[in-house]
């Protein structure tokens, strides 16, 4: 998907990626470097101004179970600036890949989702204050070898 966040980066807490649920919740969040997931099982890109590092992170849930791996990408966004992000998830689950405008960032391997689970892409924006934020799509590409 290319995204981006529209507004200043600062006070928001974004989601892009897959997801088991498909009501409305924050999937993941992160305080303090500490990542907490809502879904059961899902994989993606979060980006959570609540953390001590201010950086995309990729983070996965398998079975109520977070994946130990669960780190930062090492580069954050950047106001009103398009990044493409991309995410490779194996189709029985085992391994995620995480890109962020091309080049591979963090590869997880312990906690992707299994292949009976069905996923939702999603994105989730928050704000975290009164001040409404923007995140704009310009386009989201889905391809499934699962069964």
């Amino acid at each position: 998907a290319r995204i981006r966040i529209k507004t200043a980066i600062t006070t928001v807490s974004v989601f892009f990626g897959l997801t088991d649920n498909g009501s409305l919740e924050e999937p993941f969040s992160n305080s303090s470097d500490t990542i907490t997931s809502n879904a059961t099982d899902g994989a993606g890109f979060l980006y959570d101004t609540d953390a001590t590092t201010d950086q995309w992170w990729g983070v996965a849930v398998d079975s109520d179970t977070d994946d130990a791996g669960n780190a930062t990408l090492g580069v954050a966004p950047t106001a009103d600036t398009w990044q493409v992000l991309r995410m490779e998830l194996e189709p029985d689950g085992s391994i995620v890949r995480f890109f962020v405008d091309g080049d591979l960032k963090l590869t997880l391997s312990g906690g992707g989702c299994g292949p009976d689970v069905a996923l939702y892409p999603t994105l989730f924006a928050c704000s975290t204050t009164t001040t409404s934020k923007s995140v704009d799509i310009d386009w989201i590409r889905a391809y499934s070898r699962r069964a």
